[in-house]
């Protein structure tokens, strides 16, 4: 029996349930990424010999080229990410271009286990709040701000794809669905700050009002100046183009007869299957997008899948060491971004 002494000393249980589920779940999804993975060397037909030979020829000069691919696409999110902080006019001063792009490296490092837009918005805003140079609000929406420059260029290039398959067209109508859609979207962005300012006069319902607020908060309206937005637009352009070339450069590098243009038209696809990543790293789900999208467009399957994998592990490799790399070059004094 427990005396009421006792029950008053008595330190609190943590809960152990939501823990456990939230481990199991994640360890669930690891072993669907991998069963997936499983599957796909049973129906393509390939083996983990046919890698390992695949992987064995590899140019020496491969992993460095892809380890400079993904410092450029984390500099170029660095410098979008640092061009929204510098125009929230930041308490302590923009944060330096090294404080950015070690968050943003971090980021892409947990980008393995989660979303790369869950990621970059939780290590930003985590280092907001240690750094003190700024709120961990406006580290959250400065972060989400610029990857929507991200998406909204996915975005365009998926419906230009989706245009060019269903008008049986090339890569000239294909290009020509992109620039218009780049035009579109560029002509909305320039008139998105009026837009905003006459949002901003409705008369909301009173239970609008609240989260009205914590976004006016939250976003500054010079956010929405074309002078920004016009090179938000264009960094994220210049980063699609160093991810499209990064697997365009691997097809080519290790042998596989696939057109450039099937390329990528298929990683703006698989790209777009990351918005609503269900595994780690996309695992498993990239891979069957691989495959699926370049079997389509007439590549065999054997031949799709066994680069759909020999992506994914020379991704994998390459983006770690660039990643370790670059973050020890810019981890000292990220308490002191300034």
């Amino acid at each position: 029996m427990v005396t009421g002494e006792n029950s008053a000393i008595a330190a609190p249980v943590a809960p152990v349930r939501p823990i456990l589920r939230k481990t199991l779940l994640g360890l669930g999804m690891i072993l669907l990424g991998a069963a997936m993975l499983v599957l796909l060397f049973q129906w393509s037909g390939i083996t983990l010999a046919d890698l390992g030979l695949r992987l064995s020829r590899s140019p020496v000069w491969l992993v460095p080229a892809l380890m400079m691919f993904s410092v450029v696409q984390v500099m170029l999110s660095a410098l979008k990410w640092r061009e929204v902080l510098a125009t929230y006019g930041t308490p302590g001063g923009t944060p330096n271009l090294r404080f950015c792009i070690f968050q943003s490296t971090v980021a892409n490092l947990l980008s393995q286990l989660v979303s790369i837009y869950l990621s970059s918005s939780v290590v930003r805003g985590a280092a907001a709040r240690r750094s003190q140079a700024f709120s961990t609000s406006h580290g959250l929406a400065s972060s989400a701000y610029e990857q929507l420059f991200d998406i909204a260029v996915i975005t365009i290039f998926v419906l230009a794809t989706a245009g060019s398959w269903l008008f049986h067209g090339g890569a000239l109508l294909w290009t020509g669905f992109a620039l218009a859609g780049i035009a579109i979207c560029a002509g909305g962005l320039m008139f998105s700050g009026k837009i905003l300012e006459a949002l901003g006069r409705i008369r909301l319902p009173g239970f609008m009002q609240p989260l009205a607020r914590r976004l006016s908060g939250a976003f500054s309206q010079e956010m929405f100046d074309w002078p920004l937005t016009k090179r938000l637009l264009a960094l994220s352009l210049a980063r699609y183009g160093v991810l499209v070339g990064r697997a365009a450069l691997i097809a080519v590098a290790m042998g596989f007869v696939i057109s450039p243009l099937a390329i990528a038209q298929a990683f703006t696809m698989v790209a777009a299957t990351q918005f609503a990543s269900l595994t780690p790293g996309n695992l498993g789900l990239q891979e069957w997008s691989w495959s699926a999208l370049l079997t389509v467009r007439g590549t065999p399957l054997r031949a799709a899948s066994e680069f759909a994998i020999t992506y994914r592990v020379l991704t994998f490799v390459s983006m770690n060491l660039g990643m370790a790399a670059l973050a020890w070059a810019t981890w000292r004094n990220q308490r002191d971004p300034t």
